[in-house]
């Protein structure tokens, strides 16, 4: 994922850098890339974090994982899943993802899945 932050920054070529990330959870996708604006634009950018923590599907219409069971006990209250196919549906197709975090790229024509290898 570092990979991915530095070299969309640097692509940047040191102008002012904007993140709005969808679906926040705990933020540790947030603060990797708040920690790469620091460390590869000086500093100058913004990250906007959007997300209610509000259950989005019914618990009964989904699977339950050790995973999401952890969070609720986290949360104290019942974590949503179905975030991930909201975010595919505003793109409108299948959302990349890496290591448990969602990347898309925006170019001045669309936004573009990211491989990242």
């Amino acid at each position: 994922m570092e990979k991915f932050i530095r070299e969309e920054i640097e692509n940047n070529q040191g102008s002012f850098f904007k993140v709005l990330e969808i679906g926040s959870w705990l933020g540790s996708s947030a603060i990797l890339w708040a920690d790469g604006i620091k460390k590869y634009n000086k500093g100058k950018g913004l990250v906007i974090c959007v997300d209610p923590w509000v259950p989005f599907i019914k618990p009964e219409n989904i699977g339950y994982s050790k995973t999401l069971l952890k969070m609720e006990k986290a949360l104290k209250k019942p974590f949503h899943l179905g975030v991930s196919m909201a975010v595919g549906d505003f793109f409108n197709k299948r959302v990349s993802s890496y290591e448990g975090f969602w990347i898309m790229r925006k170019t001045p024509e669309e936004w573009q899945q990211v491989e990242i290898s």
